[in-house]
Formats: C-alpha cells, structure tokens, sequence
C-alpha cells in the first residue's frame, strides 16, 4: 500500500520541546512539511489532542511556537498538523525546504 500525503515532506534535525498538557517533554524531529511535523518522543499523545511546540530549524533563525493537533502515533513517532503557524515561521520552513532541495531559494 502507497502511503499518501497531502504535503511535501523535508527531513529536519533540531530538538523540539513540546507541552501538552499536564506534560512537558523533549521531543527529536524527523521531518517536516508547510502543514506538519512528525518527531522521535517516548511520550504517549492521544490522538486528536493539542500540544504547543518550541523548535528552531536552524540555530540563526526565530524560535517557532505552534499549536499542533497530533493526527497519529506509531511507537515512538509521532504526527501532528501546524494550526497556527506564524508568517516569519512559515519563512523559516521555505529556507529550509530551499536548503534540503541543495540550497536553491526562491527569496
């Protein structure tokens, strides 16, 4: 079976630091699209429910802050959906799709 995904997805290394609810963890991210991110965490997240995320791409640029709503967790891996991701966040993702595709950039 082909799995389909509604967006591009991009590998992507940084810690993430991620609450949801009573719970405050490290996460390590995986990959990355203009409407998600799935990560490496030993944490249980239902799914259906919301966390807030922390991470930067890069070390030089703004810190992200982005409410998510988790979509699917299999083992240690987790999906969730970007439900309000800044402009100046969704810049930060641009570069980082320009840098994954060999440093090509539309900006």
């Amino acid at each position: 079976m082909v799995e389909r995904r509604a967006a591009e997805r991009w590998p992507i290394r940084c810690e993430i630091r991620c609450q949801a609810g009573d719970q405050v963890f490290q996460a390590e991210s995986f990959d990355v699209s203009g409407d998600g991110v799935s990560f490496l965490t030993d944490a249980f997240l239902p799914v259906n429910s919301e966390a807030v995320l922390h991470y930067r791409i890069h070390p030089d640029d703004p810190l992200i802050v982005v409410r998510v709503l988790v979509r699917w967790q299999s083992g240690r891996r987790v999906g969730v959906q970007l439900l309000d991701l800044k402009h100046e966040h969704r810049d930060s993702l641009h570069k980082h799709r320009a840098r994954a595709a060999g440093g090509k950039s539309s900006s």
